[in-house]
């Protein structure tokens, strides 16, 4: 068995184990660890793939794969940027549009103009929401569950 020291776990450390199944069956695994501090203490997150089970395209490198995931994540930062630099304008717009509007109160034709840019600055900030709900994170539940429940305690020869 495993067992976390100070400095680990190492998520590039992969343990190869023999894991069991609900009915018994043991199978190749390989598990991952990794750190997780929460308001309730640190803890650790056990990530448990079937080596059995094919795991995507069979053609793709350790390093293809590394690539790909270093681009994602550059990906989600810089629309991560993207995003709050567009609330700012969004809400600069809004806050211009108001100080246009006082000066535009004896102006009805005008006044018209500016509640049609409201609505579409409204629709933009709508769309904004539902992206930005949509990208949350996503809250896992946690619960107590026996780490030796699933995994055997056997390194793979």
């Amino acid at each position: 068995m495993h067992t976390v020291t100070s400095g680990d776990p190492d998520p590039d450390k992969a343990l190869l184990l023999q894991a069991h199944r609900k009915d018994g069956q043991t199978f190749p695994a390989k598990v991952t660890l990794h750190p997780l501090k929460t308001d309730s203490g640190d803890s650790c997150l056990a990530n448990v793939i079937d080596l059995t089970q094919p795991q995507g395209p069979a053609n793709k490198s350790k390093h293809e794969k590394r690539i790909q995931g270093e681009r994602l994540a550059a990906v989600l930062q810089m629309v991560s940027g993207l995003a709050h630099e567009s609330r700012n304008a969004l809400q600069r717009a809004h806050s211009c549009l108001d100080l246009l509007q006082l000066d535009l109160v004896d102006q009805s034709d005008l006044m018209t103009l500016t509640e049609q840019i409201r609505g579409a600055l409204t629709d933009i900030q709508q769309n904004y929401e539902e992206v930005r709900d949509y990208a949350a994170l996503i809250v896992l539940k946690r619960r107590p569950c026996a780490g030796s429940a699933g995994i055997g305690n056997r390194p793979m020869a």
